[in-house]
């Protein structure tokens, strides 16, 4: 891993990880561990997206001034997998197992798609580019309004 940009990675194996666990309680019936572990999944990822989609995002995007600018791809990945996870919690609670599984694979894929391109292309970019605003960028993170912004995204 370059050392540049590990400042600005995400335990996106750890999000995969809690995904196929509530897979897995899901073919045991156990809807009780699957509504807990998908709640896990979902505080995670509003975390997550709140820090790129407020922070890392805007920095960088302020450094770079390009049409093709990889954030408003990831910005739609992000509304993707929100709207699966709404789909999910939904399905969840009526606890259709065969659609779940299905909703499972298709969020899988859109994390998978979007853990890819972070990793890949838009980490090593913006670690580099934002390493000069490294400290702004840290303090940025810890001065979001982290309860009041995610209360928004409704699930």
């Amino acid at each position: 891993m370059n050392a540049t940009h590990a400042w600005l990675l995400h335990d996106h194996r750890h999000y995969e990880t809690l995904l196929l666990e509530c897979e897995e309680a899901v073919r045991a019936g156990d809807w009780q561990r699957a509504a807990k572990v998908l709640r896990d999944l979902i505080a995670l990822l509003k975390g997550h997206f709140l820090a790129e989609e407020q922070v890392l995002f805007p920095a960088y995007e302020s450094l770079v001034h390009s049409p093709e600018c990889p954030t408003e791809y990831l910005r739609g990945e992000h509304d993707q997998m929100r709207e699966l996870l709404r789909s999910i919690s939904l399905t969840l609670q009526q606890q259709r197992a065969a659609r779940l599984l299905e909703e499972f694979l298709r969020l899988q894929q859109v994390m998978h798609r979007h853990h890819e391109k972070e990793e890949e292309i838009f980490l090593p970019m913006a670690g580099h580019a934002l390493l000069e605003k490294r400290e702004e960028v840290m303090e940025r993170l810890k001065r979001l309004d982290w309860k009041g912004a995610l209360r928004t995204w409704k699930i």
